[in-house]
């Protein structure tokens, strides 16, 4: 399995890390990153 962060989707409201914050983290700019 590929996870990956769609930046064209992306509006940078956290909702991927509220969702599963297992997976998706942010950076320290805000920006989501995937953690595994």
């Amino acid at each position: 399995m590929r996870v990956r962060v769609d930046e064209d989707s992306c509006q940078g409201q956290q909702m991927c890390s509220i969702a599963a914050p297992e997976v998706f983290g942010s950076d320290e700019l805000g920006h989501a990153t995937v953690l595994i």
